[in-house]
C-alpha cells in the first residue's frame, strides 16, 4: 500500500476593491392624503465617497406642486422637529410644506418638480383615488392563542364593497387617549399628561395582506421567519385580486391588553374610560402598494444571506423615493373600555 502525502499551501493577499463614485441625488418622500395639508420630505442620498460632515436635509430646494397640470403652489422649507407632540400639533417629520389653506383632494392627479443647486432636477406624478366606504364593522369578544397563552381579544370584521377596476387598500386602527410625558426643561423635571393619538397594534391572519411585522417579544424588531404567527402589526396592505367587485370582510384581532392608557386618570381613582376606535380604510394607488410591498420584502430579507437583493419601488424620475396618494374612510362606531396604567393610578 502506497501513501502519497500532498502538501498544499495557501497564500493570502489583500485585494483593494474600488467602488465607483456615486453622485448624490434628491430623494423625495410624500404620501398625499385627501383632506389633509401637503407635507414633503426632501433630502439628499448619500454620495460615495460619503460626505460625513454634511447634513442630508436639503434646505434650498425649489418645489412646485401641480394639481391636474395647474400650479397650486410652491413648498417652503422649515426645520424638521421629530418627536411626540400633543394632538393639536402635527408630527413634524417633513421639512417642506404647503400652506394649510390648500389640501390634497381625491379624484385629482398631482405632479411635482424639485430642483436644488448641485443636484439633477427630479419630478414625479401620482393620483389620489376616491375613498371606499366602510359598510359596517361587526365585533365580538374572542379568546386567541398567543405565545403559549390565551388572550381575550376584540374581533373586528371590517366590511366594504370593492368597486370596479384595480384597487388597493391600507388598514389601520387608532384612538384618542392620554399619555404621561416626563422631560427636563431648564434642568427642572416636568411631568404632564397630554391628549394623543394611539395607533393600535392588531393581529391579522388574512393570507393576502402585506404588512410590517413586529415581534411581540421585542417590539420594533423584525423577525426573519415569515411564517411566525405570534406577531402583531400596526397597518396592513391588500389588493383586490381575490375579491374583485365583491363585498369583502377583513378580519383583525385586537388584544384588550393593548388598549391601556399610559396616563394618570382624569378623575382620581378612576380605573377606566370609554373610547372610540377609529378604524381607517385607506384607498391607495398601485404605486403606494408596490412601494409598501417592496419595502417590507427588503426588510424581511436584509439578514438572509441566501436571498437575492430586493430593491424598493421608486417612482421619482432622476431621483429616489415615493410620491403617492391615499384617501380614507373612517368608522368610529366601536366603543371600548380603556384602562389606565395601574402603576399611574
Amino acid at each position: 500500500m502506497i501513501f502519497i502525502l500532498i502538501e498544499s499551501s495557501a497564500c493570502e493577499q489583500i485585494l483593494e476593491v474600488k467602488y465607483p463614485e456615486r453622485k448624490a441625488m434628491i430623494t423625495l418622500n410624500c404620501i398625499l392624503t385627501s383632506g389633509d395639508s401637503i407635507l414633503m420630505e426632501v433630502k439628499s442620498s448619500q454620495s460615495y465617497p460619503p460626505q460625513s460632515d454634511s447634513t442630508l436635509f436639503i434646505k434650498n430646494a425649489s418645489i412646485a406642486l401641480y394639481e391636474d397640470q395647474k400650479l397650486i403652489g410652491e413648498l417652503k422649507y422649515r426645520e424638521a422637529d421629530p418627536g411626540i407632540y400633543p394632538l393639536k400639533k402635527k408630527f413634524q417629520y417633513f421639512n417642506y410644506y404647503l400652506t394649510d389653506r390648500i389640501m390634497a383632494e381625491s379624484g385629482h392627479s398631482y405632479s411635482v418638480n424639485v430642483s436644488a443647486p448641485g443636484f439633477t432636477d427630479i419630478s414625479a406624478n401620482t393620483y389620489i383615488p376616491f375613498p371606499v366606504p366602510i359598510i359596517s364593522v361587526d365585533t365580538s369578544s374572542v379568546v386567541i392563542n398567543y405565545s403559549n397563552s390565551q388572550l381575550k381579544s376584540l374581533e373586528c370584521l371590517i366590511n366594504f364593497q370593492d368597486p370596479e377596476g384595480k384597487n388597493s387598500y391600507m388598514l389601520s386602527v387608532d384612538r384618542i387617549g392620554r399619555y404621561k410625558m416626563t422631560y427636563y426643561e431648564n434642568n427642572v423635571l416636568i411631568s404632564k399628561t397630554n391628549t394623543v393619538r394611539y395607533f393600535i397594534p392588531f393581529f391579522c391572519e388574512d393570507p393576502d395582506v402585506v404588512y410590517f411585522r413586529i415581534s411581540p417579544g421585542s417590539p420594533g424588531t423584525i423577525p426573519l421567519e415569515k411564517d411566525e404567527k405570534d406577531s402583531w402589526m400596526s397597518e396592513v396592505f391588500i389588493t383586490d385580486d381575490s375579491f374583485k367587485n365583491k363585498v369583502y370582510s377583513l378580519r383583525i384581532l385586537i388584544p384588550y391588553m393593548l388598549l391601556n392608557d399610559n396616563a394618570y386618570p382624569q378623575n382620581p381613582g378612576e380605573k377606566f374610560t370609554m373610547r372610540k376606535l377609529n378604524i381607517r380604510l385607506y384607498s391607495i394607488n398601485d404605486e403606494f402598494y408596490k412601494y409598501a410591498r417592496s419595502w417590507y420584502t427588503q426588510v424581511y430579507k436584509k439578514n438572509d444571506m441566501f436571498s437575492e437583493p430586493v430593491g424598493v419601488y421608486n417612482n421619482i424620475n432622476n431621483g429616489a423615493g415615493i410620491f403617492s396618494g391615499k384617501s380614507v374612510s373612517v368608522d368610529s362606531s366601536v366603543v371600548v373600555r380603556i384602562y389606565y396604567n395601574p402603576s399611574l393610578k
